[in-house]
């Protein structure tokens, strides 16, 4: 793991931070640095780039796919995201003996350092077809795997399987919960709060609230045999800009993990929302099925044994956030999500993210010991 600092280095320099309302400019940079430094290995590095836009301001960004060939078998992905989610308050990266702590430590700058660094050793072996892949605006609209998916002929070699580095405890997942989201909004008259003649639309919005509420109460009852429960939360609520001013716009958000046909989810939400839903009201929902990834059982059995080569116990997850496996899946290149730490630390506060450095080395160690056995 001589190459673990240096890179550590390069994917903390900068924050990625990314969303629709702030979206970041510096996953480029990272990535063109991240590729200058992986050349020295004498392997076949390319930036994918494309172009995001925000408020009429262009900004370059790109995938970065690079790979090596020593025979003519397929290749083996390995595959992970470089932005991160935004946090409002200034942090500091903090790396001691034996945690990475701040934002990216978990999503998922920490299990790309394991990735990469696996990577770099199965290169410098020569026994397997290895590609790396980091994809860009996973945190957003997916704008990166999306445009690599459209494009995979050019840029994505013969795929045998690719693994995606989301954190799962280091138990693989190849199930994926589902995704069900409803944005819901409405618009009133805006005037001074003193004015006393208003449509109130807080007020009128109301039994929405409440009704998304117990829509989401109901949706938690949800399981399956095979998926588990359901998961559901309120994201997102927005009005008013001004305390003594009447709102000119309502906006709530909702998302679940869903883990059976969609038509279930959608059934509940006509039956206690869309009775509270007038001309006024306008509702946007995204779904996806629970998916199973296409991985053979010869391949999970080889897994298996090199988590048993390592003395590491052998346990399968399922992933309950979207990755950008649904994609290659969808597009017909078998993926899973499998990474060092928590799911459940992604998304806090920056102090709150951590991951251990030795579960970081463990993944390395793993990954090569399975992709050699190939």
């Amino acid at each position: 793991m001589e190459h673990f600092q240096k890179i550590t280095e390069i994917l903390f320099k900068t924050s990625c931070e990314n969303s629709e309302t702030m979206p970041h400019f510096d996953g480029y940079l990272v990535l063109e640095n991240l590729k200058k430094y992986l050349e020295q290995f004498e392997v076949e590095a390319v930036l994918q780039e494309y172009n995001q836009s925000y408020k009429d301001i262009s900004r370059k960004h790109a995938n970065l796919i690079i790979k090596n060939k020593v025979n003519n078998e397929k290749y083996i992905g390995l595959q992970g995201h470089i932005d991160t989610i935004p946090c409002n308050k200034e942090y500091v990266i903090k790396i001691t003996e034996t945690e990475i702590i701040g934002r990216g430590a978990v999503d998922m700058k920490g299990p790309l350092v394991g990735l990469i660094c696996a990577f770099i050793e199965l290169v410098q072996n020569k026994k397997q077809n290895v590609v790396l892949i980091i994809t860009d605006d996973e945190e957003t609209d997916f704008a990166g795997i999306e445009r690599l998916i459209n494009e995979k002929d050019k840029y994505l070699p013969d795929i045998q399987y690719c693994i995606n580095a989301e954190p799962t405890k280091l138990q693989p997942a190849y199930l994926t919960r589902g995704f069900g989201q409803y944005e819901i909004s409405s618009n009133g008259n805006t005037g001074h709060s003193s004015s006393g003649e208003n449509d109130f639309l807080i007020e009128r919005m109301r039994s929405v609230f409440n009704a998304v509420c117990d829509y989401l109460s109901e949706a938690r009852k949800i399981t399956d045999p095979v998926y588990g429960e359901t998961r559901a939360a309120f994201t997102m609520l927005n009005s008013g800009i001004k305390t003594n001013q009447l709102p000119s716009d309502f906006y709530i958000a909702c998302n679940m993990r869903i883990v059976t046909n969609i038509e279930v989810y959608k059934e509940l939400f006509n039956k206690i929302v869309l009775p509270k839903i007038d001309e006024t009201i306008f509702i946007k929902e995204l779904y996806f099925e629970p998916f199973k990834s296409l991985i053979n059982e010869s391949t999970i059995l080889k897994l298996n044994k090199a988590f048993d080569v390592a003395g590491i116990p052998y346990n399968e997850s399922i992933m309950h956030a979207f990755t950008e496996s649904y994609m290659f899946n969808k597009a017909g290149i078998p993926c899973f999500s499998w990474g060092p730490g928590s799911m459940d630390l992604a998304h806090v506060v920056p102090d709150d993210e951590k991951i251990l450095i030795s579960d970081i080395k463990l993944y390395s160690k793993i990954i090569i010991l399975f992709i050699e056995a190939e």
